[in-house]
């Protein structure tokens, strides 16, 4: 169930986190803990969200999605110390989103119409975009966030979910460990 509320607790919890010097630590199976932190955006604009409208019209996002927007328009969370490549996971800005739809639709196997309605919003290291089906979204479906795109495979979790899931894992995915 889309819960505007679980993403101001995820933000609060986040930033509370954060205040030990901004670092916290990831664990890694078999492996040392590593020093990683979290770096939030300004809240969205409504010239994005006008954007956003402009290219989707008639499509809405879900609730959750949007209430993460007014807290920080996109973010990167587990990243690495300074001078490391490491970003587990990058949401983008609307903005940004709308840019790698726009790419999207000139890459041959990612303009199939099948993707016309779907938004790229985030990237995961090592996997790539999951990306929010807004027709889903527009039907009232829960399963509206697909992975790896360009695949379909569907989250039965709406965004708010997804995000306090991978992060209570610590940036890993925790949808294989719940289908090995």
């Amino acid at each position: 169930m889309e819960d505007i509320s679980a993403i101001h607790r995820i933000f609060k919890n986040l930033k509370y986190e954060m205040e030990n010097n901004g670092w916290v630590y990831q664990w890694h199976l078999g492996d040392e803990p590593i020093k990683v932190t979290h770096n939030f955006n300004p809240p969205v604009t409504p010239e994005e969200f006008q954007l956003f409208e402009k290219y989707f019209p008639n499509m809405k996002l879900p609730a959750s999605y949007e209430a993460f927007l007014s807290c920080s328009n996109g973010m990167e969370l587990f990243c690495g110390e300074e001078g490391s490549s490491l970003v587990s996971c990058t949401i983008y800005s609307l903005r940004r989103a709308l840019e790698e739809k726009e790419f999207w639709n000139n890459t041959p196997i990612l303009s199939d119409p099948e993707f016309t309605y779907h938004l790229p919003i985030l990237c995961l290291q090592d996997i790539g975009d999951i990306t929010m089906d807004l027709q889903a979204v527009s039907e009232g479906r829960e399963d509206y966030l697909c992975y790896p795109a360009p695949d379909t495979d569907r989250f039965n979790i709406p965004f708010n979910e997804w995000l306090e899931r991978y992060i209570v894992c610590q940036g890993h995915e925790f949808w294989y460990f719940l289908n090995p």
